[in-house]
């Protein structure tokens, strides 16, 4: 972790991409999470413009997955400056994301971690995002129980989600407990 120059956190998702075999999206993300929040911008005379703009870059699985899908967007567009104006992305941001994602490729290549991409499956990549803060990730095939308490019950997934709620579920960190208990405001469902 001490040869990437980045968070400690960044750095343990990153090396943990490569067993997700999705190295070269996280490495992306870590480039664009690297620029401090600077990639859109809302001028005030065209606020419902640059949130138009911004709802365009929207997919599901999260914050991280759109940040890829704006650098992914550029990249395509050539690393326009123009795309950057119309769509309110700061362009000097996404050239530093650029830069920082550039450098550590090389110093993945000089520690000898595989660079590879999970071909647009973003399971994967939500894997590792989970993985780097402990949080299990609920795929479609996980059974959820709805409690009668406004709960939601997860059997068999982890024996914990959150570490600092155990004031509040005792239950989740009990060694018998094979269930994990999830408030409803925890996450968003979402039909298919």
């Amino acid at each position: 972790m001490a040869e990437l120059p980045v968070d400690p956190m960044l750095s343990k998702m990153i090396l943990a991409s490569e067993q997700y075999k999705c190295s070269e999206e996280v490495l992306t993300i870590a480039a664009m999470l690297s620029v401090n929040n600077s990639i859109f911008y809302r001028p005030k005379d065209k606020v419902v413009h640059a949130d138009n703009a911004r709802m365009n870059f929207v997919v599901p699985g999260g914050d991280h997955l759109v940040l890829l899908n704006v650098y992914t967007q550029w990249l395509e567009s050539d690393y326009s400056t123009q795309w950057c104006y119309e769509n309110f992305i700061q362009f000097r941001s996404m050239r530093r994301a650029r830069d920082v994602r550039d450098q550590l490729e090389g110093l993945m290549d000089r520690i000898e971690v595989e660079v590879v991409s999970s071909q647009g499956d973003s399971l994967p990549i939500r894997k590792v995002s989970a993985a780097q803060q402990g949080v299990p990730v609920l795929t479609e095939d996980t059974q959820i129980l709805q409690e009668p308490y406004g709960t939601w019950e997860s059997p068999g997934i982890l024996k914990r989600l959150f570490p600092n709620l155990k004031n509040y579920i005792p239950k989740v960190l009990e060694k018998s407990c094979q269930c994990v208990y999830i408030h409803i405001s925890s996450f968003t469902l979402t039909s298919k």
